[in-house]
């Protein structure tokens, strides 16, 4: 997986889901207490990497540093940010089965419209849940 996107997993101050729809695959970051771990140990690297670039560049300002990514990228070599999933939930399902029946140029609008179909079925449970307590 690209490391940028395994980045701004990182920086997400939520678990995330990615559904490759090129690879029918379903991935997770761990969740929340295992992400909050995972997510606290990128943090204080990213923090020690800052800090030593800092004090090489107080020592050398004439250097150029190198990006702060070829260090996390090294990090991500080693641990595993997403995990495959076993089992998919049913609606996660159908997504992968119909936008795969769809035509290449259709499949991102859709996938937007699947998405705000979520949020609508979220929203409308969140507020039936709220009329009923």
């Amino acid at each position: 997986m690209d490391p940028r996107i395994q980045v701004a997993i990182l920086e997400s101050l939520i678990p995330t889901t990615v559904v490759d729809i090129t690879k029918l695959t379903v991935r997770r970051t761990p969740l929340y207490n295992g992400y909050a771990r995972l997510r606290t140990k990128y943090l204080n690297l990213k923090a020690s990497r800052l800090e030593e670039k800092l004090a090489n560049y107080a020592e050398r300002p004439s250097s150029q540093p190198q990006s702060i990514e070829t260090h996390l990228n090294d990090w991500s070599k080693r641990v595993i940010i997403l995990e495959k999933m076993e089992c998919i939930a049913p609606m996660v399902e159908s997504l992968i089965e119909e936008t795969q029946k769809l035509p290449v140029r259709m499949r991102e609008a859709y996938m937007r419209q699947w998405k705000r179909l979520v949020v609508r079925k979220a929203v409308a449970l969140i507020k039936f849940v709220q009329n009923e307590t």
